[in-house]
């Protein structure tokens, strides 16, 4: 995966990444197998439901909208 220099990976904060890191993160989750399945997966369209979701406190992993 490319990532562009000093871009961010959303989250409640990513920090400050570089392919550097996005490459030994991803290195990581593959040796150590860990489960990256997200919790919920919304439409662009449904992205108020997804904020609803996400204030609702019920959610026990990451929330994903994609377009």
């Amino acid at each position: 995966m490319d990532l562009a220099p000093n871009a961010y990976l959303t989250s409640f904060y990513s920090g400050n990444v570089d392919q550097e890191k996005l490459d030994r993160m991803l290195t990581f989750v593959a040796r150590y197998q860990v489960p990256t399945h997200p919790e919920k997966i919304f439409s662009l369209k449904e992205v108020a439901k997804a904020h609803e979701y996400l204030a609702s406190h019920h959610l026990l992993g990451k929330v994903i909208v994609l377009n």
